[in-house]
């Protein structure tokens, strides 16, 4: 991409029946929106990967195409953390709209990240952890595999013990990433109580090699309550690195989550789950048998794990039928084994934006009364 070319705004031929507008620089589309009467603008799509000063030249695009009015509907991290630096401001998961009496940028420091954090949640009281010392910090770099940390805690409410979120302490951290990660954490708390307490704490590092390739989002240790999520989520440079590895290879394979959710959202979604089935299951193993007995049946087979197995050549039609309706209706990850199979079905229920499909739907209705009914 030629960064000496002008950036461009241009309607498309159908922008009368779509809103279609593109940013063009040169003969390169860097980004397409949907324009609504209003001033309301929704990213499409755009170039990936993309860096910082591109976002924006396109926000200084779109608030002279729009100069009263304008509001940036998108769930892009990269694009919405370089907006609210930019002076844009919105709820955790809204429109981005120009605000002038607003700050341009948050400060990175810890005390910084968490009123900004705070902001953006304001039914959860975020705290902060700022005097790890110099031994704790070592064992974190040494267990992370990120340079510097902190600590930021909530909790559903004050009885309850808090879960602890650790994060690194970079001037590109993604506030609002941050944030959604936290919000989602604390809502299935809240809603599923005793079931969800097992997630003792949330870290975003490089602590196995899958993480730090960028081939897995997360990850989830059972026996130790602890959640791992991607530290390279959580900057705009990390990001920009992953989206490049990513490219390289192909896209991944785990289901995507309709707006106003994005990757954070679902991703601490997925690994929730795995620590609330550990949890069922440490508690009484039938319990997960006879889940995957019934999703099973929902699929047209005896077991979830039938449905698995159905990639293998010499398995019975049914079984290849309930195969592909995991991929259809799941994702191709999902497929791949039970317990990511569950754990994608909670992602997509939890976030879900529409109608779910036939096995996500039987999912909820199956798992609702069972985590209600969870002691520990």
């Amino acid at each position: 991409m030629d960064a000496s070319e002008p950036l461009q705004l241009r309607r498309g031929a159908d922008h009368a029946a779509t809103g279609r507008l593109s940013a063009w620089r040169g003969e390169q589309e860097v980004a397409v929106f949907a324009e609504s009467p209003g001033g309301a603008v929704t990213l499409v799509g755009r170039a990936a990967p993309i860096d910082p000063v591109e976002v924006r030249a396109l926000l200084d695009a779109l608030t002279a195409h729009v100069p009263a009015g304008l509001e940036l509907v998108t769930t892009d991290p990269f694009v919405r953390d370089v907006a609210r630096r930019y002076g844009f401001a919105g709820p955790l998961r809204g429109p981005l709209a120009p605000d002038a009496s607003g700050s341009r940028d948050a400060s990175r420091d810890p005390a910084g990240v968490r009123d900004a954090v705070q902001q953006l949640l304001p039914g959860i009281a975020v705290g902060v952890e700022t005097n790890a010392g110099p031994a704790r910090a070592l064992l974190r770099r040494a267990v992370s595999g990120v340079a510097r940390t902190f600590n930021l805690f909530a909790r559903p409410d004050a009885q309850e013990r808090p879960t602890r979120f650790s994060v690194p302490e970079r001037s590109d951290l993604l506030i609002e990433s941050v944030a959604r990660c936290i919000d989602t954490t604390i809502e299935i708390r809240r809603r599923f109580g005793p079931a969800a307490a097992s997630a003792r704490r949330v870290s975003f590092d490089h602590a196995d090699f899958q993480l730090l390739s960028g081939h897995n989002a997360g990850s989830a240790d059972r026996s130790s309550g602890v959640i791992h999520m991607n530290a390279s989520l959580a900057s705009l440079d990390g990001l920009v690195t992953m989206e490049t590895l990513r490219a390289r290879r192909g896209g991944g394979s785990s289901a995507g989550v309709p707006a106003p959710y994005n990757q954070i959202d679902g991703t601490t979604a997925h690994e929730m789950w795995h620590q609330m089935e550990g949890a069922v299951e440490a508690r009484r193993n039938m319990d997960g048998i006879d889940l995957r007995r019934r999703l099973g049946e929902a699929l047209g087979v005896e077991t979830l794990e039938q449905a698995v197995n159905g990639v293998r050549p010499r398995s019975p039609d049914a079984w290849k039928a309930a195969h592909a309706r995991l991929v259809a209706e799941v994702s191709a990850y999902g497929a791949t084994a039970p317990v990511e199979a569950t754990a994608e079905m909670f992602k997509l229920w939890w976030c879900a934006g529409g109608e779910p499909s036939p096995i996500v739907r039987r999912f909820g209705e199956l798992v609702e009364p069972l985590l209600a009914a969870y002691r520990d």
